[in-house]
């Protein structure tokens, strides 16, 4: 599985290079989402894949990392936020690419009810984006002493699992402190805007397109297909 990644990460890159050699005014911002979301998804493969490395312990809440940043001596609770932090972004982009699809496919979007839908969710993305590693990275070393306690008691439970205790594995605890409390809140905030902005963006554009006037049949067919191709990517 893992030696995928080594045809997908060269293929990003040729992604990446010809995009900036795009020079399309159409084209312009948009491409600009799309370098984004996929420099976010190299980085994230090449983070899960060499860096991280994790290893779930099931039917415990419990992954260790095994991988290049273990051996240095990287916490696993550092590592799991990173890869959280990295997800969060490849959301906000896909989040991003859907609203700017919206605006470059709807000529009166400012005058319509359905743009502060968008909005509302848009924004409250960009927020948890911004507020999640706020909150992880700002009370680290907190987390990092209540990982112990739980991992103790853990092991205590249940001592056949010698990986509770090292410094590489992380335990999710849900409910457990305030930490772990705004974490699971910021993680079900944006899988809410997810879910309410993708499905209902297409519906809408598709309808739009089908019906608008204001557009030659060739530009309503290059939104069709860079609609499709966004849903594709998601």
């Amino acid at each position: 599985m893992h030696a995928l990644h080594l045809i997908d990460i060269p293929l990003y890159i040729v992604v990446i290079v010809v995009l900036f050699r795009i020079n399309s005014k159409a084209f312009q911002n948009y491409k600009y989402y799309i370098i984004w979301h996929t420099l976010i998804n190299v980085i994230t493969e090449f983070h899960n894949c060499i860096l991280m490395l994790p290893v779930v312990h099931l039917p415990h809440p419990l992954i260790r990392a095994t991988g290049v940043m273990a051996d240095l001596g990287f916490s696993g609770l550092f590592q799991f936020y990173f890869l959280s932090a990295l997800i969060i972004q490849t959301g906000c982009s896909v989040m991003e690419m859907f609203y700017f699809r919206y605006q470059a496919s709807v000529f009166d979007y400012k005058d319509r009810y359905f743009t502060k839908f968008l909005k509302f969710f848009t924004f409250s993305f960009r927020f948890l984006t911004f507020f999640f590693p706020a909150i992880t990275f700002g009370t680290f070393f907190y987390s990092i002493q209540l990982q112990e306690e739980y991992k103790k008691e853990l092991a205590i439970k249940d001592p056949t699992i010698p990986e509770i205790t090292c410094y590489s594995s992380v335990l999710a605890a849900p409910f457990s402190d305030s930490i772990m409390i705004s974490t699971m809140v910021t993680w079900f905030g944006c899988m809410v805007c997810t879910f309410s902005v993708i499905p209902s963006t297409t519906i809408y554009l598709n309808s739009h397109l089908r019906n608008t006037q204001n557009m030659s049949s060739g530009v309503i067919k290059m939104q069709k297909m860079l609609l499709n191709s966004l849903i594709v990517q998601v």
